[in-house]
């Protein structure tokens, strides 16, 4: 109930960022057919291979068309769940932590490992945003596996111990479906079993031994499946960033930077924002070295309150594990790091938070006073999280709040104005989007976002010319710019050049075969110039797409039909 409260500024908000294009653009969704079933299994738009995000955007759009109350709805159901399991989680972990604690101090724990991870900050860009539905489906999926799995390593008879270990292995399934961040699970066992579980103890003979390891081949087995369905995402997307424009050692840079951000950020959650551009990192920079020194205050931290090598070595193993898939060693966007990198991985934080609540409970037996310290500072910092993160779920009410806030602290970025841009188009302020898309071509003349946004306005200005310059700019930035052939071929056809519109048209209706626009436009050049024959394929294409153009295929057959000699 809670989390529910925390979060309910959600249903107030309206599509941001990648949503116009992951939801109101995608009729892939929009239907539960076997045709819809069928994209949705195997499309990599977006550069997302998730055929269960997929689905649940389809029973949202199914319930509530395109109205964002929905969309969000779900998010902050499925956080809530995923707080709930949490506890679930944290209590059994917690009870062998502290295996002579009493049972309110194993319920106090779990709350505070609950509420630590489903109130921070940080969670705002994962549940607030529609588009990273996968970050709170897959979580979903995720802890329900650990948990299992616990139950799996703690049951007693054989019967149950077989179906909790079955069943963990089958939401492994739906968590790879739904997010591929979460092909390090094996390695979370793991951290599991070298503790709290203490499943690989020096005493253990070399059978239960080969018997832990033969238990995680499976998970190992889907693992590599799902690592390769991503890999054939993001290159199907051309979404990676080639070595050539960010070095190996930016890259090593960039995840020594993120390791400590991310610890540091869920302590003292302040200045959150939505984009941290990649720039250039370096390893001798100050946000490196920050990032290295926070992990050594972590550390030092962590012994300094008694928490156990053992312990320490399960929590970093569990961090880097879930943290390496989006260190920026396989860079793929714009972003140095990401707060929604931080649902999963940041979850051994929350439980040692649960564990210091249980150990000031305990403490309280001895010296009341000091445990009723530390509870009280837990609850303040716990209150204070749950106020900044208001002010993250305001961010993300529209375009306007997410994109004006971080053009305001990173004023030259590119990518930013970009979308800012995209922002102001939307809202229909054509010139105010054509100046932010200049000046972010100005950051960065390469950048199709911009060139993009920039023609669209200048379209909407009646100014197919100028629109027609800055698309054929992009071009020579990108020759397999889709989106950009797309669009220059509905500019040249504005200026009247429908004979040189055409390849262009034709072209882009190859490399998106999946968008019904680009079919339809292509076939609408033909159509004006009575090649009804040549037309009906894509015309054909785009209302299987998108049953909107059904009504326009009848026409073009009745023209088809009407032309044919008698």
């Amino acid at each position: 109930m809670a989390v529910c409260w925390a979060f309910l500024g959600i249903l107030r908000n309206q599509f941001a960022s990648d949503d116009w294009a992951l939801i109101r653009q995608t009729v892939g969704i929009r239907g539960l057919d076997a045709r819809h079933l069928y994209w949705m299994l195997t499309t990599t738009r977006l550069a997302n291979s998730t055929p269960l995000a997929w689905l649940s955007y389809a029973f949202d759009y199914a319930i509530w068309g395109l109205n964002p109350v929905g969309y969000h709805l779900t998010n902050l159901l499925l956080h809530a769940l995923n707080a709930v399991l949490l506890q679930r989680l944290a209590a059994r972990l917690l009870g062998r932590i502290f295996p002579d604690a009493e049972p309110f101090e194993l319920a106090l724990g779990a709350l505070v490992a609950a509420l630590t991870f489903a109130l921070s900050p940080l969670r705002a860009e994962s549940v607030a945003w529609a588009s990273e539905r996968r970050d709170v489906l897959a979580g979903m999926f995720f802890l329900s596996s650990l948990l299992l799995y616990v139950k799996f390593t703690l049951g007693q008879s054989f019967r149950a111990r077989r179906r909790d270990y079955i069943l963990s292995l089958a939401l492994y399934i739906g968590a790879a479906l739904s997010k591929a961040t979460v092909v390090a699970l094996p390695l979370a066992l793991l951290a599991l079993d070298i503790y709290p579980l203490r499943r690989l103890a020096a005493t253990e003979t070399p059978n239960e031994r080969r018997a832990r390891v033969i238990e995680k081949l499976p998970y190992l087995a889907l693992a590599a499946l799902a690592a390769l369905l991503a890999l054939h995402a993001q290159l199907a997307s051309g979404n990676l960033v080639a070595l050539a424009a960010h070095s190996p050692s930016a890259r090593l840079a960039q995840a020594l930077f993120g390791l400590g951000f991310y610890v540091r950020k869920t302590v003292f959650p302040d200045g959150l924002h939505a984009l941290y551009p990649l720039g250039h990192p370096r390893l001798l920079s100050a946000p490196t070295l920050t990032g290295l020194a926070t992990l050594a205050a972590a550390v030092g931290l962590c012994a300094a309150a008694g928490v156990t090598r053992r312990a320490q070595a399960a929590l970093w193993i569990y961090y880097l594990a879930l943290l390496l898939p989006v260190l920026g060693l396989a860079q793929n966007g714009p972003q140095l790091v990401a707060l929604r990198y931080s649902y999963l991985s940041c979850l051994g934080w929350a439980v040692l938070a649960g564990a210091a609540a249980t150990a000031a409970a305990r403490a309280r037996r001895k010296h009341p006073a000091r445990g009723a310290a530390a509870l009280a500072a837990l609850v303040v910092w716990l209150a204070s999280g749950a106020w900044i993160l208001q002010r993250q779920i305001a961010l993300w009410h529209d375009d306007f709040s997410l994109w004006g806030d971080v053009v305001a602290r990173y004023p030259l970025s590119a990518d930013a104005n970009a979308n800012f841009a995209a922002a102001l188009l939307r809202g229909k302020d054509f010139p105010g989007a054509e100046n932010r898309a200049r000046l972010a071509l100005g950051l960065d003349p390469t950048s199709t976002s911009a060139h993009f946004t920039l023609a669209k306005a200048l379209l909407a200005e009646n100014r197919p010319t100028d629109a027609r310059d800055t698309l054929e700019q992009g071009l020579k930035s990108d020759p397999a710019w889709a989106d950009g052939e797309a669009l220059l071929g509905v500019a040249l056809s504005a200026e009247g050049r429908a004979d040189d519109a055409l390849p262009h048209l034709q072209r882009a209706a190859a490399l998106l075969p999946d968008s019904a626009p680009a079919q339809a436009n292509a076939g609408a050049v033909l159509a004006q110039q009575r090649r009804y024959a040549q037309a009906l394929p894509y015309f054909e294409q785009a209302a299987r797409l998108d049953p909107a153009y059904a009504g326009q295929l009848e026409h073009l057959r009745r023209d088809l039909a009407g032309s044919r000699p008698r």
